[in-house]
């Protein structure tokens, strides 16, 4: 009987096909042709290789400093034997690209599901569309540019000078902010 090839090498190759022909499934001839056992997949496999933090930017402290102060900022401080993972981050530093090591692949997978993220591989999660707009939580236009506007509204009506600040804001907004 013809099996598939499961290896360049002769001997392992042969070992594969003799474990067949005794019965042996296709996953366990390969494993035992091969002489390994199933990888895990668990979070120690996950972060095999990957170094924690302070590894990550060996020689690179500038690199290091700048993400530590960008987390700090957003009132996140880093700890060391954290491990970055720039793929999640939505800036430099984004303190939920930062995977403790007690949260490994949990922690991925509810950052992702959360941003509604696709991902496969280690972490697999399908992709969905958000459960709200994330353009809502932003302002319709920027300070300088209400602003400016509220001024400029003040100017062609005087009237506007007597209104509520923030019902006039809310009106400039309305008018030529984002749709």
């Amino acid at each position: 009987m013809a099996y598939q090839t499961v290896s360049s090498n002769e001997g392992i190759q042969s070992d594969y096909e003799w474990l067949r022909d005794k019965g042996n499934g296709h996953r366990m001839a390969e494993m035992m042709a091969f002489r390994e056992g199933p990888r895990s997949l668990t979070d120690r496999e996950f972060f095999e290789g990957q170094g924690t933090l302070a590894k990550q930017f060996e020689g690179d402290e500038r690199a290091l400093d700048t993400l530590v102060a960008n987390a700090r900022a957003k009132g996140f401080t880093p700890n060391y034997n954290d491990v970055y993972i720039g793929g999640l981050a939505k800036f430099p530093g984004d303190p939920e690209a930062f995977i403790s090591g007690s949260g490994g692949r949990g922690q991925i997978q509810d950052l992702c599901e959360r941003r509604g993220w696709e991902c496969s591989g280690s972490v697999n999660v399908k992709h969905r569309q958000p459960e709200t707009d994330p353009r809502e939580d932003r302002e319709k236009l920027g300070k300088d540019l209400t602003q400016r506007k509220m001024q400029q509204a003040i100017r062609n009506d005087p009237d506007k000078a007597r209104m509520n600040m923030r019902d006039l804001k809310d009106e400039v907004t309305d008018k030529h902010g984002g749709k």
